[in-house]
């Protein structure tokens, strides 16, 4: 595991030796930290059986590097994490994230060309005996030009082609290629309000899972703009998804923030309702020979290389029949989930450079509902049916006790509710207090103490959970 460890800081290292070269000409900022931290859980889900306190100690070593010439911007970040987690047992994890970005530019005021990598690997997790599913490899790479063009003083046209292509290396159903093309045109109406209409058109196809291809539309109108009271931001958008296979979908959304900054307080109300296109999962589409008697339960048969050999049918009067599979495909559920918030924020300098207060008041809701295409359907358990409602307030506070020592705090309540079959409420109070101490600009102590309990009316949910956080920081590099 060590040696893996060793493999990929070689790999960063390598990466970035190759890029200095053509740093050398370029104005180069870098910064780094390590940091290590204790946190002490006492363990409050009881009704799992698991009585045991916890403690995690988690050490990391974070490096940022980040290059700019006039022909182009380079940002280099690299993240390594260690944890050790000890109940009743001693148990441990390693984590290496990386990424890199690129933005060139090809014509001066043109045309730009932009590069992103990132690359996250959970090296070893002894939690799970180091298998498949807990050590992974995730990669992500987009690439693609991006183009200008101002055909008067006021109007803006930006035309972009993003190539994105995601790797799981151990899950390759999900491994999948994008390719996101958008073209948007602003107009400046005045000195303080704009227009902008966006129209985007995505590409999604899948390596492994056939019949879940599929293509995003989507339209946004947006009027921008600050008044004498108030700055504003007015949004309206419409998209379609077509997939390869199934009926399209069609949903719109609308978005509303006022905001008015004032010496001593800022106020801003936010209103939106968004309908997301999201995978929910994917499941296997099974087509068999010849047509399944009536009131069959079906059970798969596999073969010994684990593929579907055949489906066994059993009646209700216990009578066993055998179906031939001609067809056998992996195919992406993709759900629409309508949701609707509001929230109000109020951020108050109590005392102008030593106290500074935050109130958060906000609703939401998700509802989703699959259409049935049948009576079978309708009667169906399995239709996808979400209503979710959640009122929330919280209240936070920031207080700079001495040039070197700051004191955190919060409190929030949250209200959730969940109209499934049986209904669902939970309320949830946390509090946190905490101080960060800075020894100097470049070593700094932190620790909290935070209380969370939570009451609902499902049983084996309520808690009441106490955890105790510290950390020292130390950060390097040209201040």
């Amino acid at each position: 595991n060590y040696k893996e460890i060793l493999m990929q800081c070689i790999r960063w290292i390598t990466l970035i030796t190759a890029l200095l070269p053509s740093m050398v000409m370029a104005q180069i900022d870098w910064n780094g930290s390590v940091f290590i931290s204790t946190e002490y859980d006492d363990n409050a889900f009881k009704a799992a059986g698991d009585k045991e306190e916890e403690i995690t100690t988690e050490a990391g070593l974070k490096l940022n590097l980040s290059a700019s010439e006039p022909r182009y911007t380079a940002d280099l970040a690299y993240e390594f994490t260690q944890n050790h987690y000890a109940n009743d047992n001693f148990d441990e994890s390693a984590s290496v994230v990386g990424s890199l970005g690129l933005l060139g530019v090809v014509i001066p005021q043109r045309m730009h060309w932009t590069l992103d990598h990132s690359q996250s690997e959970v090296l070893t997790d002894s939690r799970n005996n180091d298998t498949p599913d807990n050590v992974e490899e995730r990669s992500t790479l987009s690439t693609g030009p991006r183009f200008f063009l101002n055909p008067s003083k006021r109007d803006r046209i930006t035309l972009e082609s993003l190539y994105t292509q995601i790797n799981l290396e151990e899950t390759d159903e999900n491994n999948s290629e994008r390719i996101a093309n958008s073209l948007s045109w602003s107009h400046t109406l005045s000195q303080l309000s704009r227009f902008q209409m966006t129209a985007k058109l995505d590409e999604v196809k899948f390596d492994e899972v056939r019949g879940s291809d599929y293509e995003r539309q989507s339209l946004a109108l947006s009027l921008i703009g600050q008044r004498a009271l108030f700055n504003y931001s007015l949004s309206v958008g419409a998209n379609k998804i077509i997939p390869e296979s199934g009926d399209e979908i069609s949903s719109e959304s609308f978005a509303i923030s006022l905001s008015k900054a004032h010496r001593l307080a800022e106020f801003e109300l936010a209103v939106s309702r968004e309908l997301t296109d999201t995978i929910s999962g994917t499941r296997l589409d099974i087509n068999l020979d010849g047509n399944v008697r009536k009131g069959d339960k079906l059970f798969p048969v596999y073969a010994e290389d684990g593929t579907l050999s055949y489906m066994v049918g059993i009646g209700e009067d216990g009578t066993r029949s055998e179906y031939g599979v001609d067809d056998v495909k992996l195919v992406n559920e993709i759900s629409i989930v309508e949701m609707t918030s509001v929230a109000f924020t109020t951020r108050i300098n109590v005392i102008p450079d030593r106290l500074r207060a935050s109130i958060v008041v906000a609703h939401s809701r998700a509802e989703s509902e699959d259409d049935a295409e049948s009576e079978d359907d309708a009667e169906s358990e399995d239709d996808f049916d979400i209503d979710e409602r959640s009122w929330q307030v919280a209240i936070s506070a920031n207080y700079v006790l001495t040039d070197n020592i700051d004191i955190l705090g919060n409190l929030s309540f949250v209200r959730d509710e969940f109209k499934d079959e049986p209904e669902r409420t939970d309320k949830t109070y946390k509090s946190r207090i905490g101080m960060k101490y800075a020894f100097s600009k470049r070593l700094s102590f932190t620790a909290s103490t935070n209380y969370e309990k939570r009451d609902s009316n499902e049983g084996g949910s309520d808690f009441d959970r106490i955890t105790v956080v510290g950390s020292v920081t130390y950060v390097f590099g040209p201040q």
